[in-house]
């Protein structure tokens, strides 16, 4: 996850409760086989138990309150398999990561933008909501998620 806003740095953020723009980055391409008779391809569009993971992450973002609209940056197999979502709007992959997260910032219309992997299939809209609670309270220009790998 990430949560980065348009424009300048704010004191206090007003809206700190409004609906977000959530930007998928559903560009990235796996260039290895994952299992025995995998055919290398978009990570969004890995099969897991027959859905693709991209199905999972949007799923959860539909069914997430604060989360306004959906704007998937990728190629056009992933464009055309996001389109099954309500609220989504297919980006037009730019390059590079940055230049896609660029791209996908350019198009949502919300102040804030949550931004967020196709690839993670046990992501819930509780998820998505604890994560944007304190996101949104806070000034910083980008907020992003990490999780501890517990030894």
């Amino acid at each position: 996850f990430g949560l980065l806003r348009q424009g300048q740095v704010i004191a206090a953020p007003p809206g700190a409760t409004d609906p977000v723009d959530c930007v998928v980055l559903a560009g990235s391409v796996n260039r290895i086989p994952l299992y025995p008779g995998n055919t290398p391809g978009y990570k969004a569009l890995v099969p897991m138990r027959g859905r693709p993971l991209m199905a999972y992450v949007m799923d959860a973002l539909c069914a997430t309150p604060q989360v306004r609209s959906i704007y998937v940056v990728g190629a056009l197999p992933v464009l055309q398999a996001a389109s099954a979502w309500p609220r989504v709007t297919g980006v037009t992959e730019a390059g590079s990561l940055l230049e896609n997260a660029l791209t996908g910032l350019r198009a949502a219309q919300s102040p804030r933008v949550l931004y967020c992997n196709p690839d993670q299939p046990l992501l819930t809209p509780a998820m998505v909501e604890r994560f944007l609670q304190p996101a949104r309270a806070s000034a910083a220009q980008l907020v992003s998620s990490w999780v501890r790998r517990q030894e």
